[in-house]
Order: C-alpha cells, then sequence, then structure tokens
C-alpha cells in the first residue's frame, strides 16, 4: 500500500518518520531502507535519528535511480538484472553523434545537418550530441508515455522537432535495444497490474523489507511516480511529501495563466476578471510565486493523484511558521503567504533589522560565493547556537561553481570564519 503524508516543515516528516521507527518491530538483522534525493539529506537524517533515539543503524539510503535499479533487479526478468548503461547520457553521447553521422542523408535528420556542416564540425557534433543525449534523458525520466509510443508507433509526427527527435530515438532503440528506463518502468508496472504479478511481487518482498520510506520529496518525475505504484503493491511505501502550501497547487499555474488572460482582455471586450474557483481565492502575488516557481512540485502533485490509489494521512503536519510572532520577519511572512495561498500583510512595516531575505546583484559566480561567505560570518557572530551543519548552501548547478567554491571557502586561508573552519562538503547535485 501507498501511504502519503505532507508537510512544510521536514522536522515534521522526520518526527513521523522516527516514530514509525519505533512502532515497527522488524528484524534487527533487516536493515531499513530509506530513499532521499540527496547525501545531504542523508546526513541530517542519520544524525538527527541517533540524536533522538540513540543510535541510527542498519539503515541503507538510497537514491531514487538506485531504488528503481534494486526494484528491476528484484524482478525475474534476466535482462532487468544489470542497467543498460549505455543509455546514460555520457555514454548515450557517443552513440547519438555515430547515429546522426552515419544517417546525416535522412530527411527526418535535415533540420540536424547544419551543425555538421560548420567549420568545427566535429567539435559541434558532440556538443550537440550531449545536449541532445541530455534531452532523451530527461524524456525518459519526464516523458515516458512519449517515448513508449515513439517506438510503438510508427506513424510520423507531424511537428517539425518532434519528428527529428522520434526518428532519431527510433534508430537509437534498433541499435541499443529498448532497455531504457522508461520500457523497464513501463513493463515493471504493468507486470504488477497484470495477471502474472504474483512472482514479481515474490521477488520484491525477498529483496525488501515489508516497509520503505521515501523521505521529503518536492517532486518526483512520472516514471518514478509509476514505479513506487507498482512497488506498493507487494511491500508498504510511505511516501513523505514536502510542500509549502497545504492547498492542492497542481492546476494554479494553469489557473493564474487563465485568469492574466481574462485581466488581460477585459478593458478592451468588457469583461470582468474570473470569478470563483481556486484563482478567486489565490489572486496575487503569492499565487504568481508559487504558480511560477513551483510548476515541477505542482506537477508532482497533479501526477501522484493519478495513481490509482493511495492512502492520505490524517495528521496535520503543517506549521504555520509565524504562529505566536507579534511581528513576523519577511521569510515567515511569505512562508505563511504561499502556506494558505493569502496575500496576508504584505502592507505590514518591515523592521529595519530584518534581514531573512537578502537579494545580491554579483557580476559572477565567485562575487555571489564571496557575498555568501560574507552573510555566513555575520550570521555566525550574532548566533552563538549556531552550526555549519544548520547551514546549506545552494546553487542551481553545484558543479560548474566547484573550483570557486573551493577558493572562497578553503578553511586554510587566512581570516576564515570562527565556527566555519569545519571542512566544507560539497554534496554536488542531486542523482
Amino acid at each position: 500500500m501507498l501511504y502519503v503524508e505532507r508537510s512544510n516543515r521536514t522536522e515534521k516528516l522526520l518526527a513521523s518518520l522516527a516514530r514509525r521507527r519505533q512502532a515497527w518491530q522488524r528484524d534487527p538483522l533487516e536493515p531499513a531502507i530509506v530513499v532521499v534525493q540527496g547525501q545531504g539529506m542523508e546526513r541530517w537524517i542519520a544524525q538527527s535519528l541517533a540524536d533522538a533515539q540513540g543510535v541510527c543503524a542498519n539503515t541503507s539510503f538510497l537514491f531514487p535511480k538506485n531504488l528503481l535499479q534494486r526494484v528491476f533487479a528484484s524482478c525475474p526478468v534476466a535482462e532487468w538484472a544489470e542497467p543498460d548503461r549505455r543509455w546514460e547520457p555520457e555514454l548515450l553521447t557517443w552513440w547519438v553523434a555515430q547515429r546522426i553521422v552515419s544517417h546525416r542523408d535522412a530527411p527526418e535528420l535535415a533540420p540536424l545537418v547544419p551543425h555538421l556542416e560548420a567549420s568545427d564540425g566535429d567539435w559541434r557534433l558532440v556538443q550537440l550530441a550531449r545536449q541532445i543525449a541530455d534531452l532523451f534523458d530527461r524524456y525518459i525520466n519526464d516523458r515516458p508515455d512519449q517515448v513508449i509510443d515513439w517506438t510503438q508507433n510508427e506513424t510520423i509526427p507531424s511537428d517539425r522537432d518532434e519528428r527529428w527527435q522520434a526518428s532519431l530515438f527510433r534508430g537509437l532503440v534498433e541499435d541499443l535495444g529498448e532497455s531504457h528506463l522508461a520500457r523497464r518502468a513501463h513493463d515493471f508496472v504493468t507486470r504488477m497490474l497484470g495477471e502474472d504479478a504474483e512472482p514479481f511481487a515474490r521477488g520484491l518482498r525477498a529483496r525488501f523489507p515489508a516497509w520503505i520510506e521515501v523521505f521529503a520529496v518536492s517532486t518526483l518525475s512520472p516514471l518514478y511516480l509509476r514505479v513506487l505504484d507498482g512497488l506498493a503493491r507487494a511491500i508498504d511505501v510511505h511516501l513523505s511529501v514536502l510542500s509549502p502550501s497545504r492547498h492542492f497547487v497542481g492546476e494554479l499555474w494553469r489557473e493564474v495563466r487563465d485568469e492574466a488572460s481574462a485581466v488581460a482582455i477585459a478593458p478592451s471586450q468588457g469583461a470582468s476578471p474570473m470569478e470563483g474557483g481556486l484563482v478567486n481565492t489565490a489572486t496575487g502575488a503569492i499565487a504568481g510565486l508559487l504558480a511560477g516557481l513551483g510548476r515541477l512540485g505542482a506537477d508532482f502533485q497533479s501526477g501522484l493523484e493519478e495513481i490509482s490509489s493511495y492512502q492520505e494521512s490524517e495528521a496535520d503536519l503543517f506549521e504555520d511558521p509565524a504562529a505566536g510572532r507579534a511581528q513576523p520577519k519577511l521569510l515567515e511572512r511569505l512562508q505563511r503567504g504561499l502556506l494558505d495561498l493569502e496575500d496576508g500583510d504584505g502592507g505590514a512595516p518591515i523592521a529595519r533589522d530584518d534581514d531573512s531575505i537578502r537579494i545580491h546583484a554579483c557580476h559572477g559566480p565567485t562575487r555571489e560565493l564571496e557575498a555568501v561567505e560574507t552573510a555566513l560570518r555575520e550570521a555566525f557572530d550574532r548566533d552563538p547556537t549556531l552550526t555549519p551543519e544548520d547551514v546549506i548552501v545552494m546553487a542551481p548547478d553545484i558543479d560548474a561553481i566547484a573550483p570557486s567554491i573551493e577558493a572562497v571557502f578553503a578553511p586554510a586561508r587566512e581570516g576564515a570564519m570562527k565556527r566555519s573552519e569545519a571542512p566544507l562538503t560539497r554534496l554536488g547535485t542531486n542523482p
């Protein structure tokens, strides 16, 4: 069975996880499995559980992709025992390049030919192939139905861009076989929903404990959601969802877009803004912010609702971050607005010393990191209880700025922060 609980506070989800671990009378030699989306979350969970319960032992932390591979390896299909690494972007790049070169005269690949005729054609080919490999990898994870349809349906798409993509993907299937994740996930879910599910269920129960925790995810691709749904038909899966709002926001972006269109045409056609529905209750800056920046989370909510069945937790784990404060800080007011989808007291005065939200205009990654370092210095000096374990620095592409991180935050340099002299760990991007 799939069990779902939601909260806007990771601490609340962790407390619920700790209660389940204490209540679960499992074999002490049987490892527990917790699925996380990053090494930082793994470390925080382990340390927090050890502090609360005295020890955190015999717990396997898996990334979502590792979970999928373990699920497939548990099934009675020999071809699924090992992942086909040729479909990973690093290796797929070269298969894409080879396919483009060997079929450059194919009419469907005509839009790609200009890249091969440039003076730096070989280098341009490698760059193009890597971009296409990354694109196909995203399609496999986020649009599994589309790539399955490309291989099962010989119809030529009418759209020019989709035409060459479908043709190239079909060619890769001819070269590599249909062993990518989308096909394996599709076949796995089909088997788990069919009459021959029992052999697969037995394999899963033999390789997995009776309970799996997928902890504090804010988004999962459709492929992973479907595999979790199939897995939950054999064992219990607890999905902890981290969401900024207690409301369903799966269609919020569409509602905000439609309202904006209605308002735009109102002066010329005498129309009035949309009334009723979610837009009317969530109209304003908060709705626009969540609709714009929370699209992935919204799609995740919509995908979760498409799952055949799950059991929602009755416990209310959402927490008002500004509760009990006479004058909440700006960040707390923003979090409260996201929680209830209300603009709230947007006109309330902001205290002069309120630095809960800062915006720095910097000319490059190194200067951005220097601004972060300065902010951390101030935070450590102002709060003696703050430790490096309480701080996380996030970036869109952490690997791209790795050299600058080492240079700016090198703990041995002169004038290092007092309590940040502990080694800085670059956790990297989520697998």
